[in-house]
């Protein structure tokens, strides 16, 4: 047996610990079981994902439930700009009936239109450009959806923008343009389009490149007769002072050097190091284009053979 006064503090304790029970309990009542969890808010990332994957029905809860319709990813691009480079043409549909910007630029400066054009989607780009898509916007460094469509050789895209008046001289920081880059590209049919539409044969970018010197550092010789027959400057030299004459010439190509030459090439110009087309035609072991050239020369040289004999000395 506890003393008295033993057991009358530790009836004081228990007292104690059930009105403190009874305190927190009603303070904090406890939770329903199975009580449902609290909604997660949907995330910038789940969005993006959609678009880009075409998911229609996810794209379409999110935006319900309230996420914004100009979401953009980590590089500023816009889900209407991840759809459309993806051609999910549904989703890209959606959202421009819920006026999504046509016009959103990312972080380097790149539209929706951009994003079809280079990676030539076609039915998106037909969308956009049914709702007034900006044909002349321009990345940071000069990149239109024209001159994009132009490098990547996607001919439908270039005519649906030409259709729409795109800038055939639109110049890029670097003085890129899209007869330049469709001549790099080797896109015959991009050349012949822009050609049509009065695109400037002798721009050159800041390196001195034409769209010929390109096309000739290429081997590209269609593309080199169509620019030709336009009026290139054949005697253009970059900075290196390469012509289009010694590119051809030691790519064996006979039909650009004879071309060239029947337009009066220059085949005594040197480049930096000294080398005139024939010399790097000869170090490449182009014999074709080596003989086509030293005929020419030889031709030059040679007196005219139907030449009118001089005439008599006058007597005194």
């Amino acid at each position: 047996m506890f003393p008295k006064k033993m057991r009358i503090k530790k009836v004081e304790i228990a007292r104690g610990a059930c009105a403190l029970m009874m305190a927190v309990a009603l303070c904090c009542p406890a939770q329903k079981k199975n009580a449902p969890a609290a909604k997660e808010k949907p995330t910038t990332a789940e969005m993006t994902k959609a678009a880009s994957e075409g998911d229609l029905p996810m794209v379409e809860a999110l935006l319900a439930d309230g996420v914004s319709i100009e979401t953009k990813d980590k590089d500023g691009k816009t889900i209407l700009a991840l759809a459309c480079a993806e051609g999910r043409v549904d989703v890209v549909q959606v959202l421009l009936a819920k006026n999504a910007d046509v016009n959103a630029k990312d972080k380097e400066g790149a539209t929706p239109l951009m994003a079809a054009a280079e990676d030539g989607r076609q039915q998106t780009l037909a969308l956009l450009l049914a709702k007034s898509a900006d044909v002349s916007a321009a990345t940071k460094d000069g990149r239109t959806a024209l001159i994009l469509a132009a490098t990547k050789g996607n001919l439908t895209a270039a005519q649906m923008l030409v259709a729409k008046n795109a800038d055939v001289n639109a110049k890029t920081k670097d003085g890129r343009t899209p007869l330049i880059e469709a001549a790099a590209s080797g896109s015959l049919n991009i050349t012949q389009l822009l050609l049509a539409k009065n695109a400037d044969v002798n721009v050159a970018d800041k390196t001195g490149a034409t769209a010929l010197i390109e096309a000739a550092r290429h081997d590209a010789m269609n593309i080199g007769l169509a620019l030709v027959a336009k009026n290139a400057d054949v005697n253009a030299k970059t900075k290196e002072n390469e012509t289009a004459l010694m590119l051809y010439a030691e790519q064996n190509d006979v039909t650009m050097t004879h071309a060239l030459l029947a337009k009066n090439a220059d085949a005594t110009v040197k480049d930096k190091k000294g080398k005139n087309a024939l010399d790097r035609a000869a170090a490449h072991r182009a014999v074709d284009a080596s003989m086509e050239l030293v005929r020419v020369a030889e031709k030059a040289s040679a007196p005219a053979a139907n030449a009118a004999p001089p005439a008599p000395a006058a007597k005194k």
